[in-house]
C-alpha cells in the first residue's frame, strides 16, 4: 500500500509540475505573441500614416495649383454682394447671383481637382442665410473665420472640401465649398485597401465625426476608437487595436483618425490546442511510465524494504522469489553475499576477542607487578639517597602521602596524580652524589659546603634523565625553586616551575619544619602554618604558588591529621 501511494503521489506531482511549466510557457508565449503583433501593428501604422501624409500633401498640392484662380472668382462674387447693404432684404436677388455664379463655376473653375461647388452666405454664428441648394436655409455650418482658405471636411458626405471664406459685410460671410474629386486621392485609398488585405490588418481612416474616407458612411471602428485614449495600444484576448491622429490641415484643427486592428484570437486558439495536445501526450507518457516502470520498481522496492526490516529484527535475510527489476535482484544477491562474509568475520572477531581479553588480563597482572616493583624501588632508592636512617624513611613516606593529597585537591588528572605519588620520594635522589661527611655533618654547613649541597638538584639528572621519568626529574630538579624567583638551581619563578615541583616544595618545607632533627626539635602544625603564611628568616609565603598555598590553608586540618597518622 505504501508503494502504491508513493506511485500515485509521484504521478500527481509530476503532472502538477508539468502543468505549471506548460501554463507558464503559454503565458510567456502569450506575451511574445502580443509584443510581436504590437510591434507589427505599430510598423503598419507608421506605414499607413506615411501614405495618409502623402495623400494630404497631394490634396494640398492640387488645391494650391488653383488657389489664385479660385480666390479671384470668389472675390468677384464678394464685390457684387457687398453692394447690398442688407443681404436679408435682397435674398431673391442674391440667390439669383449665387445661382448664376454656380453655373459659371461649373463651366470655369471646376477641373479634375474639384468636381462640385457650393456657395453659402452665412452670418458669424454659422447660420445659412442664402444657399445654392446644397444646405437648407437656417441650418448652421461649422467654418473658420481665422483663415481665408483651408482644407476641411464636409459633415454631410464626409468628403474633402476646399473652403474659401470671404467677409463682405460686418456680420456676413461668403463661404465657397469646392469638393475635392476622389480621383485626387483614390490611388492612396487603393494602396491602403491592398495593404490591409495583404497583411491581414483591418483598418479605416475617418474624420472626427466618424465618417469614413473609404465608404463615406460612419466607420464601424468609430465607437472602438473612442475607447482608446491618447493614441495608446488597446489589447484584448481577440484583438490588438491602435489609433493614430493625423492633422488634416496645417492651418486648422481638422483631423483624420487612422484605426488599425489585428485579430490574434486565432493564435491563442492554436496555442491552447497545442498546449492541450502537449498535456495529453505527456499524461499518456506518465501513465505508461507508471504502469511499465514505476509499478514494478515500487513492487521490488517494497519487497527489498520488507527484507531489510526482517533482517534488522531477526538478523536473517529472508528469501525473495524473484525481482522484476534486474538492479534490485543484483543488489539483493550482493547483500546476501556480504551478510555471509560478515557472519564469518564476526565469528573470527569473537575468537580473536577472547584471545585479546586473555592477553589483556595477563598484561594487567604484569603491569601491576611492575608498578609495585617500581614503587618499592623508588622508595628504596630515596632511602639510600637520604642516608639509610628510619627518620629519613618516614620523611619520604610523609612527602609521598601529602603530595598525593594536595594533587587530589587540585583535581589533576588521575595519571598525573599517580606519577606525583610515585616519584615525589625521589625529590632528593641527587644526594647520592653528595659526600657523606657533608650530608651527615651535625652542625651548620660552610658556604662552600652549602654550594656543594645545593648541587644535589642538578645531580638528579644523572639518574632520572631517561624516557618515562619526566615527572620524577621535574620534582628532583626544581623542588628548591621559589615562586618569586629566589630559589635554586636556576632561579625560575611563577609558571616557569613545573606544578609537580611546586607541590613537593610546599610539602617538603612543611614536613621539614615539623620533623625532629638531631640539631633541632620539630614545630607544631600551628607554628608551621604561621611560618608558611607569614614567613620567618628563611621561609616566606612568596616562595610558594598562591593557588597551592590557598588549597593548603583550606585543607590544613586534614593535612595535620594525615601528618599525625604518618609519624
Amino acid at each position: 500500500m505504501e508503494a502504491k501511494r508513493l506511485v500515485k503521489s509521484i504521478t500527481r506531482k509530476i503532472f502538477t509540475v508539468s502543468t505549471i511549466v506548460i501554463l507558464v510557457s503559454i503565458a510567456i508565449l502569450d506575451v511574445y505573441i502580443i509584443q510581436t503583433n504590437v510591434s507589427k501593428v505599430e510598423t503598419a501604422v507608421d506605414y499607413v500614416k506615411s501614405i495618409l501624409e502623402s495623400m494630404k500633401n497631394e490634396i494640398e498640392y492640387n488645391v494650391g495649383i488653383h488657389q489664385r484662380e479660385n480666390e479671384r472668382f470668389v472675390n468677384e462674387i464678394s464685390s457684387i454682394l457687398s453692394l447690398y447693404d442688407e443681404p436679408k432684404e435682397h435674398i431673391e436677388d442674391l440667390e439669383l447671383i449665387i445661382s448664376a455664379y454656380r453655373k459659371k463655376a461649373l463651366e470655369g473653375i471646376l477641373s479634375e481637382v474639384f468636381n462640385r461647388s457650393e456657395f453659402l452666405i452665412v452670418d458669424s454664428s454659422g447660420e445659412v442665410l442664402i444657399s445654392s441648394g446644397y444646405i437648407e436655409k437656417g441650418e448652421k455650418i461649422r467654418f473658420s473665420t481665422e483663415f481665408t482658405s483651408y482644407i476641411g471636411q464636409d459633415l454631410k458626405s464626409g468628403a474633402f472640401v476646399y473652403y474659401i471664406v470671404k467677409q463682405f459685410k460686418a456680420d456676413n460671410y461668403l463661404v465657397t465649398l469646392l469638393f475635392v474629386s476622389p480621383n485626387v486621392y483614390k490611388g492612396y485609398i487603393e494602396i491602403l485597401r491592398k495593404f490591409s488585405e495583404f497583411n491581414t490588418y483591418s483598418l479605416d481612416v475617418f474624420f472626427t465625426n466618424g465618417i469614413s474616407v473609404f465608404s463615406g458612411s460612419i466607420s464601424k471602428y468609430y465607437s472602438s476608437s473612442n475607447r482608446i485614449k491618447d493614441e495608446k495600444i488597446y489589447n484584448t484576448l481577440r484583438y490588438i487595436q491602435l489609433k493614430k491622429i493625423i492633422n488634416l490641415s496645417s492651418v486648422t484643427d481638422e483631423k483624420l483618425i487612422l484605426f488599425v486592428e489585428k485579430e490574434v484570437g486565432t493564435l491563442y486558439l492554436i496555442v491552447l490546442l497545442s498546449a492541450f495536445g502537449v498535456i495529453s501526450v505527456f499524461y499518456l507518457m506518465v501513465m505508461y511510465v507508471r504502469e511499465n516502470v514505476l509499478r514494478p520498481f515500487m513492487r521490488d522496492l517494497n519487497l527489498l524494504s520488507q527484507a531489510v526490516v526482517e533482517l534488522g529484527n531477526s538478523s536473517i535475510l529472508p528469501m525473495v522469489e524473484r525481482f522484476e527489476v534486474k538492479e534490485f535482484e543484483n543488489f539483493y544477491e550482493t547483500l546476501s553475499s556480504l551478510l555471509q562474509e560478515l557472519t564469518a568475520t564476526l565469528q573470527e572477531l569473537e575468537a580473536t576477542n577472547t584471545e585479546l581479553e586473555s592477553a589483556y588480563d595477563s598484561l594487567q597482572l604484569a603491569s601491576r607487578k611492575i608498578e609495585s616493583l617500581l614503587t618499592v624501588f623508588t622508595e628504596k632508592l630515596a632511602t639510600v639517597a637520604e642516608g639509610y636512617d628510619e627518620i629519613t624513611g618516614k620523611h619520604i613516606l610523609r612527602v609521598k602521602s601529602l603530595s598525593k593529597f594536595v594533587a587530589d585537591k587540585l583535581s589533576l588528572d588521575k595519571p598525573k596524580i599517580e606519577e606525583i605519588e610515585l616519584f615525589s620520594p625521589l625529590h632528593d635522589v641527587g644526594k647520592i652524589f653528595i659526600p657523606r661527611e657533608i650530608l651527615n655533618k651535625p652542625g651548620s654547613l660552610s658556604q662552600e659546603e652549602w654550594e656543594i649541597m645545593k648541587k644535589h638538584t642538578t645531580f638528579a639528572q644523572k639518574i632520572l634523565d631517561v624516557s618515562g621519568f619526566e615527572t620524577a626529574l621535574n620534582i628532583a630538579l626544581y623542588h628548591h625553586e621559589n615562586y618569586d624567583g629566589s630559589g635554586y638551581p636556576f632561579g625560575l619563578k611563577g609558571d616557569e616551575i613545573p606544578l609537580e615541583a611546586k607541590i613537593v616544595k610546599l610539602v617538603d618545607v612543611y614536613d621539614a619544619l615539623r620533623s625532629d632533627r638531631p640539631y633541632k626539635k620539630g614545630l607544631t602544625h600551628k607554628e608551621v602554618l604561621e611560618i608558611i603564611t607569614k614567613g620567618d628568616s628563611r621561609t616566606k609565603p612568596e616562595h610558594f604558588d598562591p593557588n597551592l598555598l590557598r588549597v593548603f590553608i583550606e585543607n590544613e586540618k586534614d593535612i595535620e591529621k594525615l601528618w599525625e597518622e604518618l609519624v
